[in-house]
Formats: structure tokens, C-alpha cells, sequence
């Protein structure tokens, strides 16, 4: 239950930094903030790393959504120009 609260939690704010404030560096604080939870995480033994997989692979996968996402988010919703 506690990885579901998490994730919410910070979907919100990877959505707030990214999609709501509009001055590019506040879109760095997801690129530090996903890497550290994860980390955090691995060290409090909540994040279970099995079958060869490890802690680069996780944090190469969390950041690759979140840069796509940002590119997603910049490119696609353009305001209506009249």
C-alpha cells in the first residue's frame, strides 16, 4: 500500500513542476527528485531489485518516462494562438 501512496504522491508532483510552472528549471526538480526517491527507497529496503536487475536499470527507466513525458508535455499542448 505504501508504494501506491508513494507513486501518487509523487505523480502530483512530477505533474505540478512539469505542467504547471512554466519556467524550465523547475522541470529539473522531477529529474532529481525520481532518482532520490528511488534511492531512498532501495536503501529502506521497500524497492526489491531481483532477476539481475539493479538500481541503475531503475533509475535509467524512471528518468527515460520522465524525459519523455516532458517532451510530450512541451510539444503537445501548445496554447491557441489567434
Amino acid at each position: 500500500m505504501f508504494i501506491f501512496v508513494y507513486q501518487l504522491i509523487e505523480a502530483f508532483i512530477v505533474v505540478f513542476f512539469v505542467g504547471v510552472l512554466d519556467k524550465w528549471y523547475w522541470k529539473t526538480v522531477p529529474l532529481i527528485m525520481v532518482p532520490a526517491g528511488d534511492y531512498l527507497m532501495l536503501k529502506l529496503n521497500i524497492l526489491v531489485l531481483q532477476d539481475g536487475w539493479n538500481q541503475y536499470y531503475s533509475i535509467a527507466v524512471s528518468l527515460a518516462s520522465l524525459l519523455v513525458f516532458i517532451i510530450i508535455e512541451k510539444y503537445t499542448l501548445l496554447p491557441v494562438k489567434r
